[in-house]
């Protein structure tokens, strides 16, 4: 691994998650992020608790990029 995903599998895993939070309220899906987000960084070997925030923050600010070019994107954005 060289540190970047695989474009063809974050693909897979991305239509997987779009199927089973179809139709889920927005506190499911967010619960369900959390929690998923909480465990992918606490499971890496080695991280502290400073890395794993930082790695949240950083996680955090491209989700919300995401969503500010998406809204952007369909003229709904500010």
């Amino acid at each position: 691994m060289d540190g970047q995903p695989d474009p063809h599998r974050s693909q897979i895993l991305r239509q997987q998650c779009n199927r089973i939070l179809r139709d889920k309220s927005i506190h499911d899906i967010v619960g369900a992020l959390e929690m998923l987000t909480a465990d992918a960084l606490l499971s890496l070997p080695g991280i502290g608790e400073a890395q794993a925030l930082s790695a949240f923050d950083a996680i955090a600010g491209d989700i919300r990029n995401i969503i500010r070019e998406r809204f952007a994107a369909q003229g709904k954005g500010h």
